[in-house]
């Protein structure tokens, strides 16, 4: 690849997940050098927060790992065009790593209300759990019901 399509590349797709444009909205921003640090700043406030409340131990250390290691390539850089080929594309992995567990958890921890009448009540109620919580709560009511059902099947009902 030439160097013109190097910098397409590396222009248009290092976008770095880090700032919320509205509470609980995911956004990725431009990646630009200079401002990595406060990017990375940002990003550990979010997680710490309510940001990212979906985001697991092992996706949040991966998360911080990735970060270490653009810093590391990064050093005291203030353009891209300065780091190698490969520390171009390791930059690039980090990144992409970043982004992607950034937004997985950003969707599952979108906060959805729902008006739902209980069984046996005339009494609409909201619910608000997390596109997660929905997710997981569905996957458990599906799990009671296969173990009810081969319960069923084992004592010949």
């Amino acid at each position: 690849m030439d160097r013109k399509g190097l910098l397409v590349l590396f222009g248009l797709l290092l976008p770095l997940s880090a700032i919320a444009a509205k509470k609980d909205e995911h956004q990725n921003v431009v990646f630009d050098p200079a401002r990595f640090e406060q990017q990375r700043t940002t990003i550990e406030r979010e997680m710490a927060g309510e940001g990212y409340r979906e985001i697991d131990k092992q996706q949040r250390s991966e998360v911080l790992a990735a970060l270490d290691r653009m810093s590391r390539l990064l050093g005291s850089s203030t353009s891209i065009d300065a780091l190698s080929a490969a520390e171009k594309v390791e930059l690039f992995n980090a990144q992409e790593q970043v982004n992607t567990i950034l937004t997985r958890a950003a969707a599952d921890s979108r906060l959805t209300c729902k008006r739902e009448t209980p069984t046996g009540s005339h009494r609409p109620t909201t619910s608000c759990m997390t596109v997660a919580e929905r997710r997981r709560r569905q996957e458990q009511a599906q799990d009671n019901l296969r173990s009810t059902l081969r319960g069923a099947k084992l004592n010949g009902e």
